[in-house]
């Protein structure tokens, strides 16, 4: 059935890898930033204060953005 049959180039799907790259980079340089806000921050205050689970927003988006970015690296 030729009709049916894939060509063995692997024709527009660089962009892909191209976007995959980029998100994989883009989401570890979060990651990286979030990680060193926490740092700056606890260096500034580091006496515990009444919202202890508001202190580790960052630690959380960290996580995320350090998922994702494995995520992505995955597709690669």
């Amino acid at each position: 059935m030729p009709a049916h049959e894939m060509s063995a180039t692997g024709s527009g799907t660089e962009w892909i890898t191209a976007v995959n790259w980029i998100a994989t980079l883009g989401f570890g340089l979060v990651a990286l930033c979030w990680a060193c806000l926490y740092v700056a921050e606890r260096r500034i205050n580091a006496v515990p204060q009444t919202g202890q689970l508001a202190r580790l927003l960052p630690l959380y988006q960290m996580c995320t953005a350090a998922g994702t970015a494995v995520m992505f690296g995955a597709v690669l």
